[in-house]
């Protein structure tokens, strides 16, 4: 119910749709609360002007708005909404630190109002209780991309294909059912009258004109797929940037960390394991991968994955290193050694991934020495299904 929400910070992965989904609650919601307010509050400054212009004539019409001084108006409007229960306040985007730190501080004052945070971090405190989001299913990106797109009276809309409904499902599960990627794609092929498998096409060659496009009026984002993360990725330190980067280059399914715990002889980049186990609480905590501690994993959304690889400065340099750290995790031995078996499941995925860009970018080592080891261990387990993606690769 929606007195339930006393402050709950929805978040997630950047892209995902926190603000239209808090914005749809609001509006499915409005009859249960006295008033809906929204205030961006990305910054502490920003935070306090929109806090200060509840005092305006058009908001809560205090004395107050005719002050100067901000800080009195600030005061006024949280006097008013503490003495005035029944509202429900969002707080979106409190995606750094020192926003964050600034709501943390403003909670408490706000103890007679229903409070929704959406924010890329995870760790919060006290006052506001975390609420993780997903990405959509691939049926509800599918069946999102087919209406999204669907012409409307022979004017805007994708050009109709007979293999429409599959390849809305490819790009979907290309896409991942990140939300502003789905909606970039639709309202590109829309914009466009393209076909849904020409953008899936355009994707897939990294095209910047597919990536960096943005029309605010067609999209209901700030960003485009190829920004949105730029926040975010300024925030982080050396080492969770390695990290990512480094990540970047696996496959989407889950990492094994005994992979990243590899030390690679004369990488200029070997992290201790507190060094390691840090950077990636970090990494979660901004929601840019999620760890999983049970399985010893840690995952990265494949789109993320793709906009980080088309980024790097030096795209090979943290290619050469994933590829040093997966021939160091291949174990030693008979390679027909059953008990060797599970460590290459949890291998074969990422192996399959780093080869096949180690051989796009012209690596000849260690993609050649990665490749002898894992044709060995094909050959040996004779596991045709089972290591399908590597012997695909090799």
């Amino acid at each position: 119910s929606a007195t339930a929400i006393t402050g709950k910070s929805v978040h997630v992965l950047g892209g995902v749709g926190k603000t239209r989904l808090a914005v749809e609650y609001a509006w499915q919601h409005a009859d249960d609360y006295s008033a809906v307010l929204f205030i961006t509050a990305d910054t502490p400054a920003t935070l306090s002007n929109q806090l200060a212009e509840l005092t305006g004539p058009f908001v809560l019409n205090l004395d107050e708005q005719h002050a100067t001084e901000a800080p009195v108006k600030v005061a006024a409007a949280l006097r008013w909404l503490a003495e005035h229960p029944g509202w429900f306040l969002i707080l979106d985007n409190v995606d750094s630190e020192d926003a964050a730190e600034a709501v943390e501080q403003l909670l408490p004052k706000l103890r007679q109002v229903q409070v929704l945070i959406t924010s890329r971090l995870g760790r919060w405190h006290g006052h506001a209780q975390p609420l993780e989001l997903d990405v959509l299913s691939p049926a509800a990106a599918t069946q999102f991309l087919l209406e999204r797109t669907q012409p409307a009276n022979g004017q805007r809309g994708r050009r109709v294909t007979a293999q429409d409904d599959t390849a809305a499902a490819a790009l979907a599960a290309e896409l991942d059912g990140l939300a502003l990627a789905l909606e970039q794609a639709a309202a590109y092929i829309s914009t466009r009258r393209k076909t849904i498998d020409e953008y899936r096409q355009l994707w897939q060659q990294r095209s910047e004109s597919v990536r960096t496009w943005h029309v605010p009026r067609e999209m209901k984002y700030p960003q485009s797929i190829a920004t949105t993360w730029q926040t975010t990725l300024d925030q982080l330190s050396d080492d969770e940037r390695q990290l990512l980067n480094q990540l970047a280059w696996y496959s989407a399914e889950p990492i094994a960390l005994q992979i990243c715990r590899q030390q690679v002889p004369d990488s200029t980049w070997n992290l201790t394991a507190d060094s390691l186990e840090t950077a990636i609480t970090n990494l979660a905590d901004f929601s840019m991968l999620r760890w999983n501690a049970d399985d010893d994993t840690v995952s990265v959304h494949r789109v993320v994955q793709d906009i980080l690889r088309t980024r790097q400065t030096a795209p090979n340099e943290h290619l050469t290193a994933a590829l040093q750290r997966l021939q160091q995790a291949i174990p030693d031995g008979n390679a027909g050694d059953i008990r060797t078996w599970f460590v290459w499941d949890a291998l074969q995925a990422h192996v399959a991934a780093a080869v096949r860009a180690g051989q796009s970018q012209g690596i000849a080592e260690p993609t050649a020495a990665l490749m002898q080891r894992a044709w060995t261990f094909c050959a040996a387990s004779n596991e045709g299904v089972r290591l399908s993606p590597l012997k695909a690769s090799l």
